[in-house]
């Protein structure tokens, strides 16, 4: 399966790769990097609340930014570890699907 995000991603890889600014990372260090991507998604969201002290307007943090780096980092851990992320995600998703009563499942194919 390909998609225009992870095509993308792939193109991004490749020519920092063939630029030399890019280091490929282990399965280890990307999914450390995407734990830092998510710890910096949540910080963007806490900053969000004015009922805290950590809050500046000259800080400018956006979690719409931060969750892409959150599915970039996904993406490229999958990547290194050699999985087929989206495969994995239709897979989890028709397993998973709700029905009205928690803890139910329902076979719907989500994978037309």
């Amino acid at each position: 399966m390909t998609s225009r995000v992870k095509d993308a991603i792939l193109r991004y890889i490749d020519s920092r790769t063939a630029a030399g600014k890019w280091a490929q990372p282990n399965l280890h260090d990307a999914l450390s990097f995407l734990v830092t991507e998510v710890a910096e998604a949540l910080e963007a969201y806490m900053r969000t609340k004015p009922e805290y002290v950590r809050n500046h307007p000259h800080w400018k943090y956006s979690l719409p930014e931060e969750l892409a780096d959150v599915v970039f980092m996904s993406y490229v851990c999958a990547y290194v570890g050699g999985y087929d992320i989206e495969a994995e995600i239709l897979k989890k998703l028709a397993s998973t699907r709700l029905s009205d009563r928690p803890g139910d499942r329902d076979s719907d194919d989500l994978a037309d």
